[in-house]
């Protein structure tokens, strides 16, 4: 019987993969959790059903179409830039607990009430879910700068990792804070 010369050099190569592999997830950068392709504000505007300035009255855990816990927020409108007008807006969003099962989805903003933000939203899913553009990057928390008196926008997107869709790495957030007048300004020039 002759025996296998290709035999040895297998092993090696497949101790070879592994190896490479081990080194692989040793080495490896660590993740934000949830990447996203980075939009910019005018990408936000155009791709949103809605855009919304709101005040959230409520938040509740409910199941989506497809049975999965979900929360379910109502809000006040201050105004509408984009959609259908109305006094209130109710939208869900996957995630949440309820009856003991939870859903977490890493890089999908929460809101709380009294929360004021311009939320940039998605169009409705099968199963019942709207979302902010961009998951963060499509909601923009306001606050009122005490020395400034004036309102500031920041983009919620501090949990997810922003991709540059040219070169596929790592990216900066668009907006890190902004006037509020000129904010709307922008966005209305957009809509134009």
């Amino acid at each position: 019987m002759s025996r296998r010369v290709e035999e040895p050099v297998m092993r090696r190569g497949a101790c070879a993969a592994v190896g490479c592999a081990f080194l692989l997830l040793l080495f490896a950068p660590e993740s934000g959790g949830t990447s996203v392709q980075k939009l910019t504000l005018r990408e936000i505007a155009s791709r949103a059903s809605r855009i919304v300035e709101m005040n959230i009255d409520s938040a509740g855990m409910v199941r989506d179409r497809r049975g999965r816990p979900s929360t379910r927020y109502t809000a006040k409108v201050a105004s509408v830039l984009k959609g259908e007008s109305a006094a209130t807006i109710e939208w869900i969003q996957p995630g949440g607990t309820i009856d003991g099962e939870s859903l977490v989805i890493a890089g999908i903003p929460q809101f709380a009430p009294g929360d004021s933000f311009i939320m940039f939203l998605s169009e409705e899913s099968t199963a019942g879910h709207r979302l902010p553009i961009g998951l963060g990057q499509g909601a923009f928390r306001e606050r009122l700068d005490a020395k400034l008196k004036k309102t500031i926008l920041r983009a919620e997107s501090g949990s997810v990792e922003l991709i540059d869709p040219a070169t596929g790495k790592r990216a900066a957030a668009n907006v890190t804070e902004m006037e509020r007048e000129a904010f709307l300004a922008e966005v209305r020039d957009y809509l134009k």
